[in-house]
């Protein structure tokens, strides 16, 4: 089926504009208005309406409204994006890669230059997935020759080279994207996100709340309440979530649950505990409806919470063991470089018997149990944060212990 010329009725503009600038209330409201949930609903028009709903937090319906409208349309370049997009969420990146190839195999002289280039930028950021950055470059440079002012192909280089570890080419893409589209939205999100892993927290809040007056992003206000949250600024991670829901007003049950778990979570953690066991409720979260029930029996007297000051290091792919030991390496007031260390002891991976060489070669005692409760409860109590091994059939991860919370019975981890 061939897309109409004009997808968009008298004054329909103004709210494709809106969608564009990622200002999703103000398009609703006028969108409702103009009657659009009726009409947009066939090629580019689906997609902006689909767009629309999922930045209002109508992730679900989004998906559906893609997907039927594709199935219609298939060479609709702009649904291609977000029906792959989905595709490699719920299918995986084969299934992506592959839809990728047939869209631009099936479809390139419907496409366009600029859509065909930022289809090209998905299929790198699968291949980067593969972590075969090789083939992602090759595909990139294609988009860039194809689409050398799409701001979303320089978020899909961002992408690539942060799955590489290449933080310095991650922001300058992005801000590249950023110089073409101010406060693109993609762009805003992603800009944030490297500020935190990075440790430029004070930079990141102050990004995301200009941001925040410019674009409607429900994901820029929940990396805002992780940034307080992190810091013990409840008072302020908890207005954050407000913001969130403020700026979902079409959010999903899962949405709201999640809404519901981290009020109960950040109303805990301020000792507000008769407002937690509401919130747990909503949530559906059986942990906090643990804590909840304890906190109705009043069997939060006397718990205890220690946390111990151990700084967060952003580990690269299969490092880990070494960013969780420069972590405590600092805590104990010893610099031990993460790259360093990687160099030292990591071959895809780190093998136990290298961090153990490692470590006492540094001057550490090094002690291997199981941990348990009281364990961990009394090394903490003593000052001593410490690694933990979690293991899959396949795989393992090391993150450091350092603190634990009596009331709630849960350990505090420092994940890397």
């Amino acid at each position: 089926m061939a897309m109409a010329e004009n997808p968009w009725g008298e004054g329909d503009r103004e709210i494709v504009e809106l969608i564009r600038a990622a200002r999703y209330r103000e398009a609703y409201r006028l969108g409702e208005n103009a009657g659009i949930r009726g009409r947009w609903t066939e090629g580019e028009a689906a997609n902006m309406f689909g767009r629309l709903i999922r930045g209002l937090g109508a992730r679900r319906e989004a998906d559906l409204i893609h997907l039927r409208a594709y199935r219609r349309q298939p060479g609709c370049g702009g649904l291609a994006i977000q029906v792959g997009g989905h595709i490699h969420g719920v299918r995986g990146p084969l299934q992506a890669w592959e839809f990728y190839g047939r869209v631009i195999e099936t479809y390139r002289a419907q496409l366009g230059e600029t859509l065909h280039g930022e289809l090209l930028a998905q299929r790198a950021y699968v291949a980067g997935r593969w972590r075969d950055f090789e083939r992602a470059r090759d595909l990139l440079d294609g988009a860039v020759a194809r689409a050398p002012q799409s701001a979303w192909v320089k978020v899909q280089e961002c992408a690539v080279a942060r799955l590489a570890d290449d933080f310095d080419s991650a922001f300058g893409h992005i801000e590249e994207a950023l110089a073409m589209r101010p406060f693109y939205r993609p762009a805003t999100e992603w800009k944030a996100d490297l500020l935190r892993d990075t440790g430029h927290d004070d930079e990141a809040v102050e990004f995301v709340h200009e941001a925040l007056t410019q674009v409607d992003s429900p994901s820029l206000a929940a990396i805002l309440s992780a940034i307080h949250s992190e810091r013990e600024q409840h008072a302020e991670a908890l207005a954050a979530i407000d913001r969130y829901e403020e700026l979902s007003p079409l959010a999903d049950k899962g949405a709201a649950r999640w809404i519901a778990g981290r009020r109960a979570n950040l109303n805990y953690r301020m000792g507000h505990y008769s407002s937690v066991p509401e919130f747990a409720d909503a949530s559906d979260n059986d942990a906090l409806k643990e804590i909840a029930e304890k906190l109705r029996k009043g069997e939060h007297e006397g718990g205890k919470r220690v946390k111990l000051d151990v700084p967060f290091v952003q580990q690269h792919h299969m490092t880990c063991a070494p960013a969780t030991m420069s972590a405590l390496s600092s805590f104990w007031g010893q610099h031990a470089d993460h790259l360093e260390i990687v160099e030292e002891i990591c071959y895809d991976g780190t093998p136990w018997a290298s961090e153990r060489k490692w470590a006492i070669g540094q001057g550490y005692a090094v002690r291997e149990f199981r941990v348990d409760w009281e364990t961990a409860r009394t090394l903490c109590d003593r000052g001593v944060p410490f690694t933990l091994t979690s293991t899959e059939p396949t795989s393992a991860h090391l993150q450091a212990i350092i603190g634990y919370d009596s009331t709630a019975e849960t350990i505090i981890i420092r994940d890397p």
